[in-house]
């Protein structure tokens, strides 16, 4: 039972969902994806945060379209607050809470394609992704 339990938003407010967004945001950062998507998602979290008025009414009254609408606000972060809005989780973030988890107890990096540099490792001689306490983050053949 080492799993936590993912954390719902039953009935998540404007604030909720923006720190939601930030949360993803910062995840992004940490495994170095790519920086333009992750300032997506502030910017997206400081449009709900900023909004005078529900973000659930406007999703209520007009769909993924009303929030589509809504300035830095494009149709797969749309898609993303419905989807907390409807079920009180999102799984995008949920995936993404599990691999920082992961990288802090196995010591790797964490870095969204990890699969793929190790896939790549051999064509530059390197046995060695990750745990690396301090060396390089490919260690190389010796």
């Amino acid at each position: 039972m080492g799993d936590a339990e993912p954390q719902a938003l039953p009935r998540a407010g404007n604030q909720a969902v923006a720190q939601a967004l930030r949360e993803m945001s910062e995840l992004l950062d940490a495994q170095h994806d790519n920086p333009y998507r992750a300032l997506a998602y502030r910017h997206a979290a400081d449009t709900v945060a900023g909004l005078e008025c529900s973000v659930r009414e406007i999703f209520l009254r007009d769909g993924a379209a009303g929030l589509d609408a809504l300035p830095t606000i494009g149709s797969g972060i749309a898609a993303a607050i419905g989807e907390l809005l409807t079920t009180g989780r999102w799984r995008q973030l949920e995936q993404a809470r599990a691999a920082a988890e992961r990288a802090r107890e196995t010591d790797e990096p964490f870095i969204e394609g990890s699969e793929s540099l190790r896939s790549i490792a051999p064509q530059f001689d390197v046995d060695t992704v990750g745990r690396n306490h301090g060396r390089t983050p490919f260690s190389a053949r010796g």
